[in-house]
């Protein structure tokens, strides 16, 4: 298996594309690659549907997939607020690849048995995906929980293409073809295992607490106390700055290993609080069970860097016999440079932890990746996909 990643700035979309496909093309030694996964920023919208065609003409690969990025990645850099073409593929001995292209018009697109139809590897062989959908014309959301029903054993990592503000900007790329909305997404089987490192960016302040009513997105009571009560007294015993934190970058995280106790953040899904009803309950961007136990979060540079260190230390020390050849970055819009005022702050600290692997990927929308095992759609999150062999 061997990995390649580069990118270009060339403001000519063809120059761009064959500027990255010569630098692919050298590194594996003129040998056509399995897979190309190619990433590009609005700059290039005039010329998108003929992006798989450019990149035919350049780098005879066997497949293409790729989507729009307001910002991209690849060669190791995180590239914000600049025209650039972002290039990464794969020669992948003993693998077995299919593209495929979804659409959802009946609630039957998104049945378990009729995705397990688009990919041509049994569910019980444990195949691995790529997913990039169009945030517009695409219910990524339900569509993960059915795919997590009809591929159990799966991995499934990816991003929902960003830098489009209306429906129909979009766009994905399979193989020969752009498209303008759905979800593009390339299935793995054979000799090779996607890993993930799902970094949500928050630290947990307060102690863990429990459901004890509610109502759908609605928590009613915690710990049998009214919510907004609760609240004002957990921002009480915080320091001003957690103080000043708690207005902005509040969240709930809920807890994802019900019968043991929580050890590290990874065991929470962290989601959005969306506001706080005249009777005092807390309205939350998911659905709640009472006795499902919770725990309040912040947001700041400081809790995402140590969440990502973390992650990462954490995923060195346990692959460390076979560590990965290449892997994709699916990072937040909302991080990068904006958040941290530093360009590359994550790809760097992927590099010092893992080591100086191919890297490539895009800013996202909205970041595909599993959280103990279930596969979710995040905000604020970096979403790593990890390449490594199985044997």
């Amino acid at each position: 298996m061997k990995w390649a990643s580069t990118y270009s700035n060339d403001l000519q979309l063809e120059t761009a594309i064959g500027d990255c496909a010569w630098v692919i093309g050298e590194a594996f030694g003129g040998k056509a690659p399995d897979l190309v996964l190619i990433f590009l920023t609005p700059h290039y919208a005039e010329g998108f549907d003929s992006v798989p065609e450019l990149v035919a003409r350049h780098l005879k690969a066997a497949h293409l997939v790729g989507c729009t990025g307001e910002g991209v990645i690849g060669g190791g850099r995180e590239l914000e607020f600049q025209a650039t073409v972002a290039m990464t593929a794969a020669v992948l001995p003993d693998v077995s690849l299919s593209t495929f292209h979804l659409t959802h018009t009946e609630p039957e697109d998104l049945a378990p048995a009729t995705l397990a139809k688009k990919v041509p590897f049994p569910a019980e062989n444990g195949p691995s995906f790529l997913l990039f959908s169009d945030p517009f014309t695409f219910p990524t959301e339900p569509f993960l929980s059915k795919m997590d029903l009809a591929f159990p054993f799966s991995q499934k990592v990816g991003g929902l293409a960003s830098g489009a503000n209306r429906p129909g900007f979009t766009a994905l790329f399979q193989d020969g073809v752009m498209h303008r909305k759905g979800m593009v997404g390339v299935a793995f089987d054979g000799n090779l295992t996607i890993d993930s490192v799902v970094a949500q960016g928050c630290r947990p302040i307060g102690t863990p607490l429990f459901v004890t009513a509610c109502r759908r997105t609605q928590i009613q009571a915690l710990n049998d106390g009214l919510p907004r009560e609760v609240l004002q007294a957990l921002y009480d015993s915080l320091s001003p700055d957690d103080q000043a934190l708690f207005q902005n970058e509040l969240f709930l995280g809920i807890e994802m290993k019900p019968d043991e106790t929580v050890v590290d953040s990874g065991d929470f899904l962290i989601r959005n609080i969306l506001g706080m009803t005249e009777q005092g309950y807390l309205q939350v961007g998911a659905h709640l069970n009472e006795n499902t136990a919770i725990q309040f979060h912040l947001r700041d540079k400081r809790a995402s860097h140590e969440d990502l260190e973390h992650q990462l230390v954490r995923y060195g020390e346990i692959s460390k016999s076979t560590g990965p050849q290449g892997a994709l970055l699916f990072s937040c819009l909302g991080r990068g440079s904006r958040f941290y005022g530093e360009s590359d702050h994550d790809i760097r600290l992927f590099q010092e932890t893992i080591g100086s692997i191919p890297v490539g990927g895009f800013f996202c929308s909205g970041e595909i990746g599993p959280v103990q095992g279930i596969t979710y759609l995040h905000g604020y999150t970096s979403s790593f996909a990890l390449f490594r062999a199985r044997t």
